[in-house]
């Protein structure tokens, strides 16, 4: 029985112990030095933020394809950003009882990046 006893004061020693380090280390603030060799490898090897990206400049397009309803029943308004009929301003589970859908297609293009073997824009410019 002391065995068990004295066993758990131990086993809650070390418990503490680790509580302990893992505060100071937390609340000390400041990195620990592989955390501060990262960071200065990713600044010297120019992958990050605000860096260009590696590949070849391009006019990129796409295409979208919106739905938008119209009804002439007072108060329905259909929002083609959230995709949804609202009913007096407020979103709405129902529709109107009568409505007429359009479909507009919109291409848009811009100049891009195309990564090495890449068919299409994989980021914003170069």
């Amino acid at each position: 029985m002391k065995k068990i006893i004295l066993s758990g004061f131990f086993v809650l020693a070390i418990a503490a112990l680790a509580a302990f380090n893992v505060n100071v280390s937390i609340s000390d603030g400041q990195l620990s030095s592989l955390g501060l060799a990262n960071v200065e490898a990713l600044a010297e090897s120019g992958e990050g933020p605000g860096q260009p990206y590696w590949g070849t400049s391009a006019t990129c397009s796409g295409t979208t394809t919106i739905e938008t309803y119209t009804t002439s029943e007072t108060g329905w308004s259909w929002s083609a950003s959230t995709n949804a009929w609202f009913f007096k301003g407020e979103i709405s589970k129902k529709s109107p009882s009568s409505s007429t859908k359009e479909t507009t297609t919109v291409t848009s293009s811009w100049t891009g990046c195309k990564s090495q073997g890449a068919t299409q824009c994989t980021a914003p410019s170069c």
